[in-house]
């Protein structure tokens, strides 16, 4: 009995390790990245701006003799801040990339140049300083573990500094917090974050495993973005209580999802087609910041920065 338990230790420790020792490469098409934008107005009337936006590969281009994979914003909708708003683009260049399989490394010509830089090193270690196009000089590795991605496990690196604790490098995906996004150096830059990552059709990374999404490319002002700007969140700072005005059709469902700055989600709450007014009770959140997310029928409408002051 005692060899069979040791035969099956070794034999899930061994199974264990391979799987993370197979390297992913990055993709080079058919991959759909969705990003949420928001930043924070600190003018009045201290209103929340967001938008939500897809990032996926273009046609091909060569630069300097090597062939890159253009990445583009199929259509980028206004931003909804009164203080930072702005027309709506369509089919924006955001830079062209390669990798190295062989040196497990992605580059990046950004949209404004013709110098290419590094974009991923998917061989970090702890403790090293995160360089290229995406560095901040205080942002270093803090660990390195996997994370299960579409059935098999893939290396990620936690990348720390600045009050920053929650942003990820996932192998084969990219950067969490807004894919080509430079590492936040100050604490009121806006706020990027992956929402889903679908690759060959199949949704592979989803960061909110309580709702669901299809991932689906955005591509022009649909019924989803409309909703946008039918959604009043106040107070913002807020102290003991919050309001949300949306109006929701037959059918639909709405949630209210708060989370720490760890990404712990710290208060949730449920709407409904009749709450075209609701006020929620915040006692249960300390002073500090948080990020708040509203979702309409598991889609991300607006999402930002909620600052509880007391």
């Amino acid at each position: 009995m005692k060899k069979l338990f040791l035969f099956i230790v070794v034999f899930v420790t061994l199974s264990s390790s391979a799987q993370t020792s197979v390297y992913h490469p990055f993709p080079d098409g058919n991959a759909v990245w969705n990003i949420g934008y928001s930043f924070y107005c600190w003018l009045p009337p201290y209103d929340i701006g967001g938008k939500s936006y897809s990032i996926t590969f273009s046609n091909d281009t060569v630069i300097g003799s090597q062939s890159y994979h253009k990445l583009i914003v199929p259509f980028m909708p206004p931003a909804t801040s009164t203080c930072g708003g702005g027309p709506a683009y369509v089919n924006v260049y955001k830079g062209a990339i390669r990798q190295d399989v062989a040196v497990r490394k992605v580059f990046i010509v950004p949209s404004a140049s013709n110098t290419e830089q590094l974009l991923y090193d998917f061989n970090m270690q702890v403790g090293d300083t995160l360089k290229g196009y995406l560095s901040c000089y205080y942002a270093v590795v803090k660990t390195v573990d996997t994370v299960l991605v579409g059935g098999s496990y893939r290396k990620r690196w936690l990348i720390g500094g600045g009050g920053y604790s929650s942003i990820y490098l996932i192998e084969g995906i990219g950067f969490t917090y807004g894919l080509i996004e430079r590492y936040p150096c100050a604490t009121d830059y806006p706020d990027y974050d992956i929402t889903c990552f679908r690759q060959n059709g199949q949704i592979l990374y989803n960061p909110y495993p309580y709702t669901t999404t299809n991932c689906e490319l955005i591509t022009s002002t649909n019924s989803i973005q409309n909703k946008l700007f039918q959604i009043s969140f106040y107070p913002n700072p807020a102290n003991d209580k919050l309001n949300i005005a949306i109006h929701l059709e037959q059918g639909q469902a709405g949630s209210l999802l708060v989370y720490d700055l760890t990404g712990k989600l710290v208060l949730s709450h449920t709407l409904n087609e009749s709450n075209d007014a609701t006020e929620i009770s915040a006692t249960s959140l300390s002073p500090g910041m948080y990020i708040y997310k509203l979702n309409v029928n598991n889609d991300n409408l607006k999402s930002g920065k909620l600052i509880i002051i007391r």
